[in-house]
């Protein structure tokens, strides 16, 4: 899982959406899910789809797995049991099949209401969720002794996916193709051509790897203390805090980083 940023609708889906809500509170809707599917086949809701989707990025991948493409539009809130938020874009979210059924309508709440599910496009999941890089495994985060978060413990297993082989050796693939391209930035460089080349592939690897939420973890949570990328914000800070900049700032300042932006 990675934070991911929402962004504003255009007025003409904004007004389509309202209209699609209001009908649903005023019981205007005998049958939710089949309004819900045939709006799906409008041409505004396949421009909402299409910007949902691009939210986590050019490879529009899932929300949650970070692996599959984000295919469907799942609800935070499940509609089913919550209709009232059944066209609240803010309550959309990109999901793939694997992370939509493992979800079906889960969906418990803390003792103050507040949903256990971490939700990406209100939170940093890394706040709740710890990466083992010896393992490319995703875990909670300890809150004290002997307590594991809550919330993490809640989302993995409602969300199996996030576990799944096929998830854990992209994961490693990507961290693998991060440290490659940091470690040669770091190497000594033989000539100012050779340095501009590398980052380059720098460049190039953390456009290529913007996924699984690894860039977050290593130039912004516990993963910056881990070599090489301890060494890469030590020796090359300017570059260093540009490119963590544009990580928190999500994938679309990172898609448009280039090597003009560096000194």
């Amino acid at each position: 899982m990675r934070r991911l940023h929402r962004p504003t609708l255009p007025p003409a889906c904004q007004s389509y959406l309202r209209r699609k809500q209001n009908e649903v509170d005023s019981d205007q809707v005998p049958d939710l899910q089949i309004t819900w599917k045939r709006s799906r086949r409008t041409k505004t809701m396949k421009t909402v789809a299409k910007i949902l989707r691009r939210m986590s990025g050019a490879r529009e991948r899932c929300f949650y797995c970070c692996d599959s493409a984000g295919t469907r539009i799942d609800h935070f809130w499940p509609k089913a049991d919550h209709p009232e938020y059944s066209f609240d874009w803010e309550n959309m979210i990109a999901a793939c099949g694997d992370c939509n059924e493992s979800k079906g309508d889960e969906f418990d709440f803390d003792l103050h209401g507040v949903p256990k599910l971490i939700n990406p496009t209100e939170e940093d999941p890394w706040e709740y969720l710890y990466y083992d890089s010896s393992t490319g495994e995703i875990v909670p985060r300890w809150v004290r002794v002997n307590t594991k978060d809550p919330y993490a413990e809640y989302t993995l297993e409602t969300i199996s996916h996030l576990r799944s082989e096929s998830v854990v050796v992209g994961r490693l693939a990507a961290q693998n193709n991060l440290r490659e391209a940091v470690a040669r930035i770091i190497e000594p460089q033989a000539s100012r051509s050779a340095a501009s080349r590398r980052l380059d592939e720098l460049l190039h690897s953390i456009q290529r790897n913007d996924s699984y939420g690894l860039l977050e973890w290593f130039f912004i949570h516990e993963g910056a203390e881990e070599a090489p990328f301890s060494e890469l914000r030590r020796r090359f800070q300017a570059h260093w805090q540009i490119l963590s900049s544009a990580i928190a700032r999500g994938p679309a300042a990172v898609t448009a980083l280039n090597s003009g932006d560096f000194p």
